[in-house]
C-alpha cells in the first residue's frame, strides 16, 4: 500500500496563497504574503522536519503522518455528534417487502457483511481505476463505540470473534439485545431473525408495556445521553456506569455489531431522513453504524459516526449488503443452527420456537439523573429543531456528448448561487477520497479558483464564455488530480499548524486571517456522485451560519441538492436556492451554446 505523501514546504505554501487569494482583499494578501514568507524562511523547516520524522514512524506502524491529527480533531469534539459531525444517510434498498420483513431482511443482510468482515472474508477493495484501497476503515464493522471522555473521547475496539454477537436493536425507545450468529460465527436463519424482531414489536405494544419518557412511570430512553456533547455525555456515563448493572448494558451495547432502529411513524422520505441524522433517539450516536427501517413505509437509512469511516467506505459496505442474495452465501451459514443454544430463558424476556435469544436493555437511573437528563434531552431537540432541510431538484446539464466533470458543474452552480445570494465569495470545502492510500482518510478540495469565481461572475451578469468554463473546468480538475495525488494544502497545513505549536515556533501564519478565511467553510459540500447506493444523506452545517450541501447526479435524470441550515439563515436560503437553480440554467444554456 502506498504511503501519504507529505508535500514539499514550498509547493504547499505557494499553492496556499493561490488558493486562498480569491477570499481576501488586496491588504489582507498583501499581509498573507509577508506572514508565509516569514514562516517559509524560519520555522516553517523546523516545523517541516517534525512532520517528517512523524510521517516516517506512522509509515512503519501502519498509519501515516494524518492518522493522530485526524482522529484528535474528531475526538476532540464537545458538541453533540449529530449536530456537528455524525451523517445521517437514506439507502437504495433492493427488496419490495415492507415492515417487519423489510426489517429483518436488512438486518440478516447487514449481518452478514459485519461477520463476513469478522470472519476475515471480505476481499479486498479496489478504486473504479483498479488501485487498491486502504480496508483499515472496515473494522467500524467489528463494532465498538466512540466512547464520551472529558476534553478527548476514547475508540473502544470491537470484537474480534464472530462467536455469539449480538445487534440492539431500538424501538419506541426501548432497547434489546438480540443474538445475530451462533457459538460457531455463523448468521442466524433469516426465519429466525425474523421473528427474534417480531417479539421485540410484540413486547414493545404490549397492553402492560411501560411507555418511555421522562415523567414518572416512564422508562428512561434507552438513548439517554448518546445526543449529548461528549463533556456532559462522558459526565452522566462517569455516573451511571458505576452501577454494576448498567455497566453490563453498556458493554453489551459496546460489543455490538451495529444498532438496528425501527420507526413506526410513516413519514415521507425527506422528513425521515432528517430524523435519521438529527432527531433525538433513533439511533446511538457514539455507535459507529444504527440502521433505520420504517415499518409504516419503505425508507431505509442509516446514521453514522464518522471518526473511523468516511462516506466511499460506508457505499462500498451498503453495496455488498444490497448485493448479497436471500439464501446463505457461504457453507457455514448453510448449516443448521442448534436453536435451543440461542433460545432465551424463563425470565421473562420475549421468546418462542425458532426465537434467536432476545433480552430487554435498561438503564437503571435515580430520579436526580433521570431529572438532569430530561432537561438537557430537552435542550438537544430544541437545538435540533433549528435544523432545516432545503431539497432542490433541476434537470441535469446536458453536455451533448462532450466530457465535463459533472461534479465541476454542479460546485459552479453553487459558487453561482453564493456569489448572487451574498454578493461575495467564502470558503467551500469538497472532500475527496483518499483511501488509495494507508490510512488514507479524505483531503480538502477547495472549489472556489479564480477561475470558477471568474465564471460565476459571469454568469451572474450574463456575459459567461465557453472560455470561461473550459478554464473553470480545467482548474477544477486540476485540484482534484492534486489531492489524488497527496498534493492538497489543507491537511498539510494542518500538520505544519499542531508541529509548529508543540514546538514552541511561531504560529503567525495560522494566525493570520488568510488561514481562518480558508478553513472557516461558509459552505461544506460532499457527493458520493450518483444514487445507485446511497442517494442522499444530510450533516449539520459546519461553521456557524454556513450551510451544509449534499449534491448529486440522480437515476431520474436530475441534479439532487440538500441544502442543511440553521436559523441564521432562515432570512436567506431561499434565495440561495433560487440562485442555485438559476446558475444549473444558466449553465445549460451555455453549455448548450457552445456545443
Amino acid at each position: 500500500m502506498t504511503y501519504l505523501p507529505l508535500p514539499p514546504l514550498e509547493q504547499t505554501l505557494a499553492r496556499y496563497q493561490e488558493i486562498v487569494a480569491p477570499l481576501l482583499s488586496e491588504e489582507e494578501a498583501a499581509r498573507t504574503t509577508e506572514v508565509v514568507a516569514e514562516f517559509a524562511a524560519h520555522d516553517g523547516p523546523r516545523a517541516q522536519e517534525d512532520l517528517a520524522r512523524r510521517a516516517e514512524k506512522a509509515d512503519g506502524d501502519g498509519a501515516s503522518w494524518l492518522t493522530d491529527l485526524w482522529y484528535a480533531s474528531y475526538l476532540t469534539t464537545r458538541t453533540p455528534l449529530p449536530l456537528t459531525s455524525n451523517v445521517g444517510f437514506g439507502l437504495t434498498w433492493p427488496t419490495d417487502d415492507h415492515g417487519l420483513d423489510r426489517a429483518a431482511r436488512l438486518a440478516h443482510r447487514f449481518a452478514r457483511v459485519h461477520l463476513h468482515h469478522v470472519r476475515g472474508e471480505i476481499d479486498p477493495q479496489t478504486s473504479p481505476r483498479g488501485a487498491a484501497l486502504c480496508m483499515q476503515q472496515w473494522r467500524y464493522l467489528a463494532g465498538g463505540m466512540r466512547r464520551p471522555r472529558p476534553e478527548c473521547d476514547e475508540l473502544l475496539r470491537g470484537c474480534e470473534d464472530a462467536a455469539s454477537r449480538e445487534i440492539v436493536v431500538l424501538h419506541r425507545g426501548r432497547g434489546y439485545a438480540v443474538q445475530v450468529s451462533d457459538d460457531a460465527g455463523r448468521v442466524v436463519p433469516l426465519d429466525m431473525l425474523r421473528e427474534a424482531l417480531r417479539s421485540v414489536l410484540d413486547a414493545t405494544g404490549a397492553d402492560d408495556a411501560p411507555t418511555t419518557g421522562w415523567g414518572p412511570g416512564e422508562e428512561t430512553p434507552f438513548p439517554a445521553w448518546s445526543y449529548l456533547g461528549s463533556d456532559t455525555a462522558a459526565h452522566y456515563e462517569d455516573e451511571v456506569l458505576a452501577d454494576a448493572d448498567n455497566a453490563a448494558v453498556h458493554a453489551r451495547l459496546t460489543d455490538a455489531l451495529f444498532v438496528l432502529s425501527l420507526l413506526d411513524d410513516e413519514a415521507d422520505e425527506d422528513t425521515h431522513l432528517r430524523e435519521t441524522g438529527f432527531r433525538y433517539g433513533v439511533a446511538w450516536p457514539f455507535k459507529p453504524v444504527t440502521y433505520v427501517v420504517g415499518l409504516a413505509d419503505p425508507y431505509t437509512g442509516m446514521h453514522v459516526e464518522h471518526t473511523v469511516a468516511d462516506g466511499g467506505t460506508v457505499q462500498a459496505v451498503v453495496g455488498l449488503a444490497q448485493d448479497l442474495p436471500d439464501d446463505p452465501d457461504v457453507p457455514d451459514e448453510e448449516e443448521e443452527i442448534d436453536e435451543s443454544s440461542t433460545a432465551s430463558g424463563d425470565d421473562g424476556t420475549p421468546a418462542g420456537t425458532g426465537v434467536g435469544r432476545v433480552e430487554p436493555l435498561r438503564w437503571r437511573l435515580s430520579d436526580d439523573v433521570r431529572a438532569r437528563l430530561a432537561a438537557d434531552v430537552a435542550a438537544y431537540a430544541e437545538d435540533e429543531a433549528r435544523l432545516r432541510v432545503r431539497v432542490l431538484r433541476t434537470p441535469i446539464v446536458e453536455t451533448g456528448g462532450r466530457r465535463m466533470s459533472a461534479d465541476a458543474l454542479q460546485q459552479f452552480a453553487i459558487l453561482h448561487a453564493q456569489l448572487r445570494t451574498y454578493g461575495r465569495v467564502r470558503s467551500t470545502y469538497e472532500s475527496v477520497d483518499m483511501r488509495e492510500y494507508q490510512a488514507g482518510r479524505t483531503e480538502a478540495m477547495r472549489p472556489v479558483s479564480p477561475e470558477a469565481v471568474a465564471l460565476a461572475r459571469a454568469l451572474v451578469d450574463g456575459d459567461a464564455t465557453a472560455e470561461l468554463l473550459d478554464a473553470a473546468l480545467a482548474e477544477h480538475k486540476r485540484r482534484i488530480v492534486e489531492c489524488k495525488k497527496g498534493e492538497a494544502v489543507d491537511r498539510h497545513l494542518l500538520g505544519l499548524r499542531v508541529s509548529a505549536a508543540e514546538l514552541g515556533l511561531s504560529t503567525a501564519v495560522f494566525d493570520d486571517v488568510a488561514y481562518a478565511r480558508l478553513t472557516t467553510d461558509f459552505l461544506s459540500t460532499t457527493s458520493l456522485g450518483t444514487d445507485e447506493r446511497i442517494p442522499r444523506y444530510v450533516f449539520a452545517p459546519t461553521s456557524e451560519g454556513g450551510l451544509g450541501i449534499e449534491y448529486g447526479r440522480r437515476s431520474t435524470g436530475e441534479y439532487e441538492f440538500l441544502v442543511i441550515h440553521g436559523p441564521e439563515r432562515d432570512a436567506d436560503v431561499e434565495e440561495f436556492v433560487d440562485a442555485l437553480r438559476d446558475g444549473v440554467a444558466r449553465l445549460a444554456d451555455l453549455v448548450a451554446y457552445t456545443d
